[in-house]
């Protein structure tokens, strides 16, 4: 089982190591982008992943096997929607038809939550993560009896990741809509929301007891740039007391 390609390619010892586990992260991501392009180094991998792991019950190198294998297939997962470059020139259609295809054919399973219906998705990676990622709770905005804003905020307590998709909101050429973190009387600035034909996102990294503690995400008017203190009206987007929520 010799593997003379070029010399990027993996040795057998690091392949070894890679299937138990020994590699650092930054190695190990290097190493599975390496395995998803070269023919050579993943035949190898398959020789040594059959001899390293035993039949029949579940032993810690098959639990290792299962890992690497969920990890190949997160990788190949990144690697299409970096090579598509969704942000810069094709979109969240282009996304939608990426996610549809790698749902078919097995590459990435999301837990079943509402966005994966709508025909807007979110059109990052770390937003796919945070909406896919366990303890993520997802938040419905209802409509008010003041306006027809609706859509999800997902909140993420163990990451302080936010992310906000809605839909309703005019246009203001001369202000900004500004999300808070809101505890009690304390309100913390997490971003002002990009606002596109009425639709509008926002992805938000804050310190975890944020979250953790929050009461309320709100919204509110600001001039151009934001504020740093709410001034404007405000509006309720999710009462994080409440128990309208979904778990993932």
């Amino acid at each position: 089982m010799e593997n003379n390609d070029e010399k990027q390619c993996i040795t057998e010892e690091r392949i070894i190591d890679l299937l138990q586990g020994r590699w650092g992260e930054h190695a190990e991501r290097h190493s599975l982008q390496h395995l998803n392009t070269c023919e050579a180094c993943r035949k190898l991998y398959d020789e040594w992943l059959t001899l390293l792991s035993p039949a029949g019950a579940e032993q810690p190198r098959s639990i290792i096997k299962k890992r690497i294998r969920g990890k190949l297939r997160w990788q190949r997962f990144k690697d299409i929607i970096s090579s598509i470059s969704v942000r810069k020139r094709w979109g969240v259609a282009m996304l939608a038809a990426v996610m549809t295809l790698l749902l078919f054919i097995g590459l990435f399973r999301p837990h079943s939550v509402p966005w994966l219906q709508d025909r807007d998705l979110p059109a990052t990676l770390p937003e796919l993560r945070l909406v896919t990622r366990p303890g993520t709770v997802l938040y419905n905005v209802p409509a008010s009896a003041h306006d027809l804003v609706t859509g999800y905020v997902w909140l993420n307590s163990e990451s302080g990741e936010m992310l906000i998709h809605v839909e309703g909101l005019p246009p203001l050429p001369e202000y900004d809509y500004q999300v808070w973190i809101v505890k009690a009387d304390d309100r913390r600035n997490s971003g002002i929301l990009k606002l596109t034909n009425g639709k509008a996102s926002l992805y938000y990294t804050a310190q975890k007891n944020q979250v953790r503690e929050a009461e309320g995400i709100w919204l509110s008017i600001e001039p151009k740039g934001g504020s740093l203190q709410p001034s404007g009206p405000d509006r309720v987007l999710v009462n994080l007391r409440d128990d309208s929520s979904v778990a993932r």
